[in-house]
């Protein structure tokens, strides 16, 4: 009897083993952006693929002549020819050795104060700017975060001339921001660490919303997670 429950129990895993590779090996074919693509992508990539990327990047004039320029040539433009351009492409052409094209689109190399971090940022075309700070900002799973954080976002995966200021003046003309800014605050008593020893011992919780409506009626989730194993469960 023990050597028949060991036996399913091995081929129970190697079901699983192979089934977690047939998935690993389907989500390679994936024609979407590889530069700008994380564990859990957003809706806004979901949605986009290199080739409409692409499509929006030959759309942008200043993007379009770097992407010329780097599929063209190896070396770096002369100043006589890039001077008659406008202020973008000058400001791409400043960055020539962290520019590259991947996956037929223009990314740039950026690394983090300490240089242990590098990421390929997604030159983004001037059509889609403000879709992406609506993505890191005003989405439902953004969450509204100041202008700092969002900052930081932006640049994990993102890049375009003066985007920096682009953001701040979007979180700061942010009308879901500003009413929910107070003109004075009262003092907080500092926050305090609460130690847990067991399972379900004490949970968090917390709602999120509102979220665009399901077929059930259902519009905010319930976040509960268990303060001892960080399990977390949602309910609509």
């Amino acid at each position: 009897m023990e050597e028949r429950g060991r036996d399913e129990n091995i081929n129970r895993n190697q079901s699983r083993r192979s089934r977690s590779k047939g998935q690993r090996s389907r989500s390679t074919g994936s024609s979407r952006c590889r530069c700008c693509m994380t564990d859990q992508d957003s809706p806004w990539l979901q949605k986009w693929t290199n080739e409409t990327i692409r499509a929006e990047q030959v759309k942008d004039e200043a993007i379009r002549k770097i992407l010329e320029w780097k599929e063209s040539r190896d070396k770096r433009p002369v100043w006589e020819e890039v001077s008659p351009e406008n202020k973008e492409v000058k400001a791409h052409w400043a960055q020539w050795h962290r520019l590259e094209v991947k996956n037929s689109l223009l990314c740039r190399r950026w690394e983090n104060n300490e240089g242990d971090k590098v990421t390929w940022q997604l030159v983004v075309p001037r059509s889609l700017q403000g879709e992406v700070i609506t993505l890191l900002h005003d989405h439902p799973t953004s969450g509204h975060l100041g202008v700092k954080r969002t900052i930081c976002r932006v640049q994990e995966r993102f890049y375009w001339h003066t985007w920096r200021r682009c953001v701040e003046r979007r979180c700061k003309a942010c009308e879901v921001c500003c009413s929910r800014k107070m003109p004075k605050r009262k003092p907080r008593a500092k926050l305090q660490s609460y130690r847990v020893g067991a399972p379900l011992e004490r949970i968090a919780l917390d709602i999120l919303g509102p979220l665009p409506i399901t077929d059930r009626g259902n519009k905010y989730v319930m976040i509960v997670a268990d303060c001892f194993t960080k399990w977390v469960e949602a309910y609509p």
